[in-house]
Parts: C-alpha cells; structure tokens; sequence
C-alpha cells in the first residue's frame, strides 16, 4: 500500500511537471499586433507586402528581446507567409522586417487582416500547424515604390528541430542612399565605412558615406565613397555593374589608398560564364577565390558551402558583401546579419530598396534591412547547378557571387602603416623607465 501510494504520488508529480513545462512553452508563444510594434506594408499596388517589428517596443510589452515572430494570413491556402524572423533587441538596429505575398496585387489595400505570433524560441510550423494568435486588421504602410513580384505562393519550410540554431548581428553598419542601379558602389561604400568605424581602418575621414554620383568619371561630390567607387567600378548613368567590375573596382580603390595590404578580400565565385574566378590583383590589393577550397559538400555541396562560408565569416565579424540574382535583376547588398533556425539558414541585407536618390528605402521599416531564409534549389540560368534561394525576396532570387573584407588587429595595423620606427622608439622608451627604476 505505502509503495502503491508512492509510486502514484511521484506519478502524479512527473505529470504536474510536465503539464507545468508544456505551459510554460506554450506561454512562450504570444500573439501580437501593432501596440507591440508590428507593422505591415506594401510596395506600390504590387503583392510584395512587408512586415517590420520594433524591437525594443516588442521587449516592452511582451518581456521577449530575443525571439522569432511568425505572420498568418487565413486568406491563403498555405497561411503562414512569415516563419520564424529573427528578432532581437540587442541587434543593434531599430528593428527587423521580412516580405512576403499579400496573396493579391494590381490594390492599393488600405488594411490586411492577418495574425503575427512572437516566441522565445522558433515554431516548427508545418501544414498542420493552426492560427496561434488572434486575427487583426492592421492599417497597410503604403512605400511609394514598386519591387519585382513574387511569382508562386509561399511554401513551408524545412524546420528541424535538431537543426542548428544561431544568431549573429553585425552592429553600426550605415546605409547610404544609392541613385538608380548603384548597389554595388554603395555596397562598398557602406562596408569601408564600417570597417573604418568599428575595426580601425585608416581610410582617410575625407571620405564620407554620403550620396554622390561618379557616372561622369568624376566623383560628385569629391568626397562622396559612393562617387568614388562610382569611378573606379566604371559605372555608366543608371547603369549597374558586373561582377567583374565590382571586384576589380573595389580592389582599385582600395590599391590607390594605400590600404591593400591592411585588408583580407575573399570571394565567393558566382555562377555564370564570364564572373570572376582564380585570384584577383591590382597593385597591393588582392582577392583570393575561397570557393576553389570549401567546394565539398556532394551534390548540392557548393550551394551548401557558400551559405556556410557566409554564416562562418559574419560570425567571425568579417565584412560581407552579398549578390542575388535572378532572369530579370541582380541586386548587391552587405550582409548584417546571418544564422540558422533550426536547420534553415538565412542572412539580413541592407541596402537602398530604392534606389532613386532619396532616403526612401534606406531605414529598417521600409525595406532597408530585410531578413530572408535561403532554401535549396537550382539556378535559372543551368538548372543543372545548385543555388540557394532567397525565399522572401520577391522573384525568389538565388545567392551569386559574395565577397568578404577584414582587417587586422588595430596593433598590426599601426605597425603596417607608422612603421617598424615606432615599435623601437616604444623600446627604448620602455628601456628609458627601466633604467629609472
């Protein structure tokens, strides 16, 4: 009797402990709307709509700083056109935003009903995975500006739990305001920017990350970054530039400020006839193919490989300039971010969404920093060589060429540019006080 009643008391306990623990993870999933800094947009009358959430005002009232929030639109037939974006407050910027299908287009809608969810930790959605959060009208943010379309519905991903699971922010990057087809300058321009800031990199203060044009072959204003590297990449008015052009301008620039030596460029091929392969070089300033080496991973190894270099070096806070392409664009942006949600990886860009000479298209909140899941497929142009795809891009793009910079140590680099006379002048000042002493 006494072992019976034992035996059922610690049963008893085991359940109430788990019920506890399943409570505790289903509170962990909340539903929220726009008191809690979710916002929803559109671009021009197109299906391209966005969701963006503050993150701190997320913290605030829901006590989550760090977590993934989820959208679900009952109107479509695979609702769940936002899974696990990213959140976090320590990111270091406003907030996060990711697109997807408004599941109509050809509108100017003023409201969408819709249900977002955050949880502390990501939601294995699948087909069977109901609504988890009360539905809300939300008011549409209309952007002024159109994007290429999202040509199929959403589709689930392949979530597994025992998957990896990271998260790593690059903070302080700046966004410059980039005129029509002048993402690749301002690519550059943004990343020396950043690597002046945070890493050291004597690149003279005359530059500064501001507009400019240097279409004519003359930088506009002189000491715009974007003008400038608008010059050493040859780029013709409204014209964007090619693979080629954008590494071999990039290591230009860098050559002519004497910054070759204080910076490791590497580069992951793209994949089409005619881009870049083997080691680039102008003067001091190189760029080494890394892709020749980490190609091993089977048949959808190099697709694989390139999303794993490119987590790998935003982790090792390398600077990292990314591309995606598909039939009708190809867009060059930096990436500030990078990781895997149980198993899936995904990267956030920034860049000018725009394109057209003003702010618009700059900020968090209007397509400046968008976050995207990549999924494996094959290239448009061989549907023979695999690619990873941007899932929440519109046009579904895949991953083409992505270059990353480093510098080194602030030490080194004050050796490699005041000289060995200032490490034996520190010598003999330190013989100096032994000698006092």
């Amino acid at each position: 009797m006494g072992k019976t009643w034992k035996s059922s008391c610690m049963l008893f306990i085991a359940v109430l402990l788990l019920s506890c623990l399943c409570l505790a993870a289903t509170a962990q999933i909340i539903g929220v709307n726009a008191s809690n800094g979710v916002s929803i947009s559109q671009f021009s009358t197109t299906n391209v709509g966005m969701i963006s959430v503050n993150s701190s005002t997320l913290d605030a009232t829901t006590g989550i700083a760090n977590g993934y929030v989820s959208l679900y639109d009952p109107s479509q037939a695979q609702p769940w056109v936002v899974q696990n974006m990213p959140i976090n407050v320590a990111s270091g910027y406003t907030g996060n935003s990711m697109m997807f299908d408004l599941g109509t287009s050809g509108v100017s809608l003023a409201s969408d009903s819709l249900a977002a969810v955050v949880s502390a930790n990501p939601i294995a959605i699948t087909a069977a995975t109901p609504e988890l959060g009360p539905i809300a009208s939300y008011s549409v943010v209309q952007q002024g500006y159109s994007l290429p379309t999202f040509a199929s519905a959403p589709s689930l991903l392949s979530w597994s739990p025992t998957g990896a699971t990271s998260v790593t922010w690059q903070a302080g990057h700046t966004n410059v305001a980039a005129d029509t087809n002048q993402c690749g300058p301002a690519a550059v321009a943004n990343s020396l920017d950043w690597l002046r800031a945070t890493q050291g990199l004597p690149l003279s203060s005359y530059y500064q990350n501001i507009p400019g044009d240097g279409t004519s072959g003359t930088p506009i204003p002189a000491n715009s970054l974007v003008a400038n590297m608008d010059v050493a990449m040859k780029r013709a008015p409204a014209t964007g530039v090619t693979s080629a052009q954008f590494l071999s301008g990039k290591l230009t620039f860098i050559n002519n400020q004497g910054l070759g030596p204080l910076i490791s460029t590497e580069y992951w091929e793209g994949n089409q006839t005619g881009e870049p392969v083997g080691t680039w070089q102008v003067g001091n300033a190189v760029a080494t193919d890394v892709s020749q080496y980490i190609a091993g991973y089977g048949t959808i190894g190099w697709a694989k490989a390139e999303v794993d270099w490119v987590v790998g070096q935003v982790q090792q806070n390398e600077d990292v300039e990314g591309t995606w392409e598909s039939p009708a664009t190809q867009h060059v942006f930096e990436i500030v971010g990078a990781g895997y949600t149980d198993g899936v990886p995904w990267v956030t860009e920034m860049s000018d969404a725009d394109q057209n000479g003003g702010s618009a298209g700059t900020n968090w909140n209007d397509g400046g920093i968008v976050t995207s899941y990549l999924t494996p497929g094959f290239s448009q142009w061989n549907t023979s060589w695999p690619v990873e795809n941007f899932a929440n891009i519109p046009s579904t793009p895949y991953m083409d060429m992505v270059t990353s910079e480093s510098t080194p140590e602030f030490s080194t680099i004050a050796m490699m540019v005041l000289g060995p006379s200032v490490t034996l002048a520190s010598a003999l000042r330190r013989r100096r006080r032994a000698r006092k002493a």
